[in-house]
């Protein structure tokens, strides 16, 4: 059917919505008529929740696991040792070396709690009432001691 100027109308229209315009805007071909187009929408990657841990996860559990191992492991030693050094008589020949048993197992302890992040130093020694010859043996330095310890600058 001939329009005007000779020119031959295409013998379908796209409707004129916005869905229309749209399908006009994407379609390669803009005679073909107007048919449903397949689209997914997904969300970007970085939004989309994570079905996976990441892959270090279980690394850090493990980690973690056996840092807590090691310190229950380190408290039962401290407070084993701690019980015998209590329980010794004050003339006891073998003194000497349980303040140093025990100091070192204070020690380690101290050391596997600030590896975990735990407070330790002055609230570990109030917590279990630390004899004074173990804290020396043991070497911790505490807050108090550290403020004693500054030489004041001229």
């Amino acid at each position: 059917m001939p329009g005007r100027g000779g020119a031959q109308a295409p013998p379908f229209s796209f409707p004129q919505t916005r869905q229309g315009l749209l399908a006009r805007l994407h379609c390669r071909d803009p005679m073909r008529p107007l048919r449903s187009f397949p689209m997914t929408v997904r969300p970007p990657r970085t939004l989309a929740p994570k079905d996976q841990p990441s892959p270090l996860a279980a690394l850090e559990h493990e980690m973690f696991v056996e840092r807590a191992g090691t310190l229950i492991r380190m408290t039962k030693l401290f407070e084993t040792k701690l019980d015998r050094f209590n329980n010794l008589a004050e003339n006891d020949p073998d003194r000497g070396a349980l303040v140093a048993e025990t100091a070192r197992a204070l020690w380690m302890l101290a050391v596997q709690r600030e590896a975990m992040g735990l407070p330790g130093g002055e609230t570990l020694l109030q917590a279990y009432d630390v004899p004074a010859a173990v804290k020396a043996a043991s070497g911790i330095v505490t807050q108090k001691v550290r403020r004693g310890l500054r030489v004041p600058r001229r």
